[in-house]
């Protein structure tokens, strides 16, 4: 086990690891629950099958990745207000990474079934945590890769976009959503597959559904090759 006691939070990326408001925090306090965590508790096991949504409410969680590393490496750290979890849970796939308790505090943690109740009730809280959990399987997919669109080639709006982008000289990867597991699990988050809408995943790990010509340019940044 890697040493995550004293380590500094991780800064918020875009958006993909928000602090909740007061009373966002206080709906998740009620319908979860509270566990005194000391430093070194495991909360999620990597590789586990079936693995909560966890809130931290006092002190400091690590998410960490164990890999094949002696060493295991932490990769990111939550203080009080932010969430951990992700669109694998959501799919019923197994944990990637394990978390743990960084510094001594408290969490509250829900069930996959227990938070589809909350996020059903609750819209603004939903549409928080999905845009989240779709902010970092977008920075997963985007990161320090350039820009990368997701989607079958063969959609008629895939046909426009990929004109769009040779006009351009837009430099960019296609990721096919049969090929990918990632790809496949985002476009069927945002309910994309069916309406056959391509997704541009910028550098930055922004998700573009539709972007303009604009959009598309401001993505791709010094990525241009004309």
């Amino acid at each position: 086990m890697p040493a995550v006691a004293g380590l500094e939070e991780t800064p918020d990326e875009y958006g993909a690891s928000p602090r909740l408001t007061d009373r966002q925090l206080a709906v998740l306090r009620r319908a979860g629950r509270r566990r005194t965590t000391r430093s070194g508790d495991v909360l999620v096991q990597g590789g586990a099958s079936e693995w909560d949504f966890v809130v931290v409410l006092e002190g400091t969680v690590a998410v960490v990745e164990d890999g094949d590393a002696d060493e295991p490496r932490v990769v990111s750290v939550f203080g009080p207000g932010r969430f951990l979890g992700g669109l694998n849970m959501l799919a019923g796939q197994r944990a990637v990474r394990s978390v743990i308790a960084a510094a001594p505090g408290a969490v509250a943690t829900l069930s996959v079934a227990r938070l589809r109740e909350v996020m059903a009730a609750d819209r603004e809280l939903a549409d928080l945590i999905m845009r989240a959990f779709l902010l970092r399987r977008a920075m997963l997919i985007g990161r320090a890769t350039g820009l990368r669109v997701v989607g079958d080639r063969d959609w008629p709006a895939s046909v426009e976009l990929q004109r769009l982008l040779t006009e351009r000289g837009i430099a960019h990867q296609w990721l096919d959503p049969a090929q990918n597991e990632s790809a496949r699990a985002m476009l069927a988050e945002i309910e994309a597959v069916d309406d056959q809408r391509p997704v541009v995943v910028a550098p930055d790990g922004r998700v573009l559904v539709d972007p303009t010509v604009e959009e598309l340019l401001r993505a791709a940044g010094s990525d241009r090759v004309g």
